[in-house]
C-alpha cells in the first residue's frame, strides 16, 4: 500500500510540475527555452513542431534521410551505432549546405534495417546476435517508399538517402527503394549516397540516382594515420576504426571503455 501511495505521489508531483510550467508559459512568464535548443545534438524533423516544419518546407524541397539499423556492434558500441551516426552525419551535411546557402530538412531516422544476409529471417549476419533486429526486404522497401511518398505529400520533391548500415542485403534494398520510388512517386526524385568501397564490393556502378561517396571509408587513410601498411588492416565496415571514431566524435559517452 505504501509503495502504491509513493508511486501516486510521484506521478502527481510530475503532473503538477508540468501543469505549472504550462500555465507559466501561457502567462508569458516562461519562454519556449523551457526546452533549450541545444538539448538535441543533431536535430531532425522529429524535433520540429508542425509550424516549424511548414516554414522549413516553404524554404526548400530537399530532404536528407538517414537510414540506419539496430544491430550488434561488438562489445564497445551500442546497438544503435548505425542509426546514431547516420543521423549525426546527415545533420552535418545539412549544416554544411546551410552555410553554403542551401536549405534542407533532415528527414525522420527510422532506424530499422536489414541485418541478415542469407534471406528473410535467416539467423545469420549480425541478426545472429542478441539485440539485432531485422525486417523482410519487401517490408523494408514498402516502408521507405511509403515514407518518401508521405514526404512528397508534405511538399518535399528531392530526397537523398544516406546509408549508415552497409550490410549487402540492406544496401540492395535501399537501391530497390530508389528505383521504385522514382518509378512510382510522381513529382519526387530520389537518390542514394553509398560509399565507393561498398559499391565496388557489390559490383554496382554509380548512376543518375545512385551517387558514390568517394572513399567514404578510406581504408588507406586509416592505415596511414596508424602508421601501418594497408595490407595489415582488414577492410571491414562493421564496428571497426571508422565506426568507432565516428561514435567517439558524435557520442563519446556512448563508447564503452577498455
Amino acid at each position: 500500500m505504501r509503495r502504491a501511495l509513493i508511486t501516486v505521489s510521484v506521478l502527481t508531483t510530475t503532473w503538477l510540475v508540468g501543469y505549472s510550467a504550462t500555465q507559466a508559459l501561457n502567462r508569458g512568464q516562461l519562454t519556449q527555452e523551457v526546452v533549450p535548443p541545444g538539448a538535441v545534438k543533431y536535430r531532425t524533423m522529429l524535433d520540429m513542431t508542425f509550424p516549424e516544419f511548414e516554414a522549413a518546407a516553404k524554404k526548400t524541397d530537399i530532404v536528407l534521410v538517414p537510414i540506419g539499423a539496430i544491430e550488434e556492434h561488438s562489445s564497445h558500441l551500442p546497438l544503435g551505432t548505425d542509426a546514431m551516426n547516420a543521423t549525426a552525419q546527415t545533420f552535418q551535411v545539412h549544416e554544411y549546405l546551410r552555410k553554403a546557402g542551401f536549405d534542407t530538412i533532415v528527414g525522420p531516422p527510422l532506424n530499422i534495417g536489414i541485418t541478415n544476409e542469407g534471406g528473410d529471417w535467416t539467423r545469420d549476419g549480425t541478426y545472429a546476435y542478441p539485440g539485432s533486429l531485422t525486417i523482410s526486404k519487401r517490408t523494408f522497401v514498402a516502408l521507405y517508399v511509403d515514407v518518401l511518398r508521405s514526404l512528397r505529400d508534405n511538399g518535399l520533391r528531392r530526397a537523398f538517402l544516406y546509408i549508415g548500415h552497409l550490410g549487402t542485403r540492406h544496401v540492395e534494398a535501399v537501391v530497390q527503394v530508389v528505383e521504385e520510388a522514382n518509378r512510382r512517386i510522381d513529382g519526387m526524385i530520389v537518390y542514394a549516397t553509398i560509399d565507393s568501397e561498398m559499391l565496388e564490393r557489390i559490383k554496382l556502378a554509380p548512376s543518375t540516382h545512385i551517387l558514390s561517396v568517394d572513399k567514404g571509408r578510406n581504408f588507406e587513410m586509416v592505415a596511414q594515420l596508424l602508421g601501418r601498411g594497408t595490407t595489415e588492416l582488414p577492410r571491414t565496415t562493421h564496428a571497426e576504426g571508422a565506426e568507432t571514431s565516428w561514435t567517439l566524435h558524435f557520442y563519446p559517452e556512448a563508447v564503452r571503455r577498455g
